[in-house]
């Protein structure tokens, strides 16, 4: 009976990341409906919310638990079934969420919770086919990771595509070797499957509706879009793996801690056994930030509310938030800290209580005086603006994502390596995959790789070009 009213009710998801259904007006005045048990006008609400939103899973959800709160137990099934086949997937807080409570002697709410495993593999599976129905099958190519519970469809070539997954990889195994709580999940209560989209540019753009960042991660959706397969992917991809613990615990951390743990993985060293998190150039802003005395108090930042995190100065705050993670793991603590944050979570949600215990100081003032000496002494590094060290001598655009391109070659800058007229070189439209065995798969990776050496270097440079791949040589000048 239980397979029988899944496979009914699932449907395609569509592809659309930024749309939402509600404002947050009207979430907040249907949650504050609810905690006043004024069942009358939260079911009123929500049954316009969901009229609005046919299509939309958390609508459903949301008319499920107005109506479960108003005594309409039948009706609440029929609707938490309808939410499950429109792409709801969130067990773990339906389980916990009071406002289904009269649901939970239900016999179709109790199959529904002993079939949680089986319920998200077939999800898994729609969500696999509603991609190959959506997206260009000539342009796409489509992988199922039954390890990491992913569904993915890359617009790249596979050696873009077998890149992204080592990324994912790599994000992976450091997350196990320092919070490995954060990927312990029952057998009979897998984490929801999530679909990684690495579209063509026309697709991000479509998808993403943004083009000043370089991906997105839809926790409700469960759905990651990104255009390179370098930093953005391991940022957001950070969030799918925090998104999962943060379900099962029935917390949501704050901005700090989210924005913080995922821009560390945006600027990585290659290391075959662990990752060291690189200065950036969100490092160099906060330098200068505190150069200029306009550093956030370590105590304002893990305190403040989201909307002014993501206000006029979002770039600082995430700057600031990586900084200060960044510091946690340079002094060894970051997995002590999460292991406090989390079991602190109910008493200290800022993070405060951790961070002091981690770091061994008496207050979170003590906390800042070291963080700011840290940052003292952390080097600049160069940026996409300003490439601080040495360079090819030829005009780098931006890539698709797996690489910057070789754009204008200008005649007599460039010197020439020392193999002579038969070493290959670099040349228009080549895509720079890696310099010296470092993988540049944006400008900031380039710059960054760059920047480490000095003018007059001969360097291996393994590019793209057409179809194949193939190693060059240059010689390196100042910027």
């Amino acid at each position: 009976m239980r397979r029988a009213i899944v496979v009914l009710v699932l449907m395609a998801l569509p592809l659309c990341v930024f749309a939402q259904s509600a404002t947050d007006a009207q979430l907040e005045r249907l949650g504050a409906l609810l905690d006043a048990h004024d069942a009358k006008s939260a079911l009123a609400l929500a049954q316009q919310m969901a009229k609005d939103a046919p299509r939309d899973h958390m609508a459903h959800y949301n008319l499920a638990c107005a109506q479960a709160v108003s005594g309409r137990t039948d009706d609440a099934v029929n609707t938490l079934i309808k939410a499950i086949g429109l792409g709801f997937v969130d067990f773990d807080h339906m389980e916990r969420d009071a406002h289904l409570q009269t649901l939970h002697e239900n016999p179709v709410y109790k199959a529904i919770v002993i079939g949680w495993a089986e319920l998200l593999d077939q999800r898994g599976e729609a969500d696999l086919e509603s991609l190959k129905r959506a997206l260009d099958a000539k342009r796409y190519s489509f992988v199922r990771d039954n390890q990491a519970r992913l569904n993915i469809a890359s617009a790249f070539d596979p050696r873009g595509l077998a890149a992204a997954q080592r990324e994912m990889k790599r994000v992976e195994l450091w997350t196990q070797q320092h919070f490995p709580t954060m990927l312990e999940f029952p057998e009979e209560q897998p984490p929801a499957w999530v679909t990684v989209i690495l579209p063509t540019t026309r697709d991000f753009v479509r998808l993403i509706g943004a083009p000043n960042v370089g991906g997105y991660y839809d926790k409700d959706n469960k759905r990651l879009v990104s255009r390179d397969v370098g930093p953005s992917l391991r940022h957001e991809f950070f969030h799918v793996l925090h998104w999962r613990h943060m379900a099962r615990l029935g917390q949501v951390h704050p901005i700090w801690v989210q924005e913080g743990f995922a821009s560390l993985f945006e600027d990585i060293a290659s290391a075959e056994d662990d990752i060291a998190f690189l200065p950036s150039w969100r490092t160099n802003m906060v330098k200068r930030m505190a150069r200029r005395g306009g550093i956030v108090k370590v105590d304002q930042l893990i305190a403040m509310p989201p909307k002014r995190f993501m206000g006029p100065r979002r770039q600082a705050h995430y700057a600031q938030a990586r900084a200060l993670m960044m510091y946690l793991a340079q002094r060894g603590v970051i997995g002590e800290w999460y292991v406090n944050y989390v079991a602190l979570f109910d008493e200290d949600p800022t993070g405060a209580k951790a961070l002091t215990a981690a770091l061994g100081v008496a207050d979170v003032k003590e906390a800042q005086r070291g963080f700011v000496t840290w940052l003292d002494d952390l080097p600049e590094v160069s940026e996409v603006g300003d490439p601080r060290g040495a360079t090819f001598g030829v005009v780098m655009n931006a890539g698709a994502g797996d690489g910057p391109v070789v754009g204008e070659i200008v005649a007599g800058k460039a010197p020439a390596p020392a193999g002579g007229r038969g070493t290959l070189r670099l040349r228009h439209r080549d895509i720079v995959l890696a310099v010296e065995g470092e993988p540049t798969p944006t400008l900031d990776d380039l710059f960054r790789v760059l920047g480490e050496k000095e003018a007059g270097t001969e360097v291996e440079v393994r590019v793209r070009r057409g179809r194949r791949e193939l190693t060059v040589r240059a010689v390196l000048v100042g910027p």
